[in-house]
């Protein structure tokens, strides 16, 4: 059980950071793809599909956006969080932002699990 959490765990970070790599080629959501692909592909009970894609995508998305955020010492993060009723904080946006992108990789990876089922 823990190997399949695993695996799919990974195989979402993968399949995240791909579609990443091609986000010229696909719209940003594609990574909610790869999550509902993990669901169909590894069969998992349904809480345990929905935790993987959650905490698959948080990692993924959150380490990207960081990255992304630290190549401009936080300016453009530090003004969105200014515009955004969080006071400034670039950290607090890039949380957000990864649990937006987490809360949607869970529920995909959720439907490929209920699919899976069907």
């Amino acid at each position: 059980m823990i190997i399949k959490f695993i695996s799919a765990l990974v195989l979402t970070i993968l399949l995240a950071y791909t579609a990443y790599l091609f986000s010229s080629l696909i719209p940003w959501w594609g990574f909610a793809i790869g999550a509902f692909i993990v669901g169909i592909a590894i069969p998992q009970k349904a809480w345990l599909s929905w935790l993987s894609g959650f905490a698959g995508l948080f990692i993924c998305w959150g380490v990207l956006v960081w990255f992304m955020s630290n190549q401009n010492n936080n300016l453009l993060a530090g003004k969105m969080a200014q515009v955004l009723p969080l006071h400034g904080s670039s950290g607090m946006l890039i949380i957000v932002t990864a649990l937006v992108a987490a809360i949607i990789g869970g529920f995909a990876s959720l439907t490929g699990a209920y699919l899976r089922k069907r």
